[in-house]
């Protein structure tokens, strides 16, 4: 009896130490498309603010020219 508790605590651990590994590749490997996707987000917002602050530079040097004529 006690070779078999023995034996099912080596294999509750064994399996307990594999689902661990598989958690943390699943997760090592599922953050890669997320910080992928992350830093095109993180590009393309610069690009719209970068843009929003162009709009808004137009628009002083357009007002300006208009109150000046």
């Amino acid at each position: 009896m006690q070779n078999l508790d023995k034996l099912v605590s080596q294999l509750l651990t064994c399996h307990y130490i594999v689902a661990l590994f598989a958690a943390a590749f699943l997760w090592l490997f599922g953050q890669m498309p997320i910080q992928r996707s992350l830093s095109e987000s993180n590009n393309e917002a610069y690009l719209v603010n970068l843009v929003g602050r162009q709009l808004m530079l137009s628009q002083k040097l357009c007002k300006i020219a208009i109150l000046e004529y």
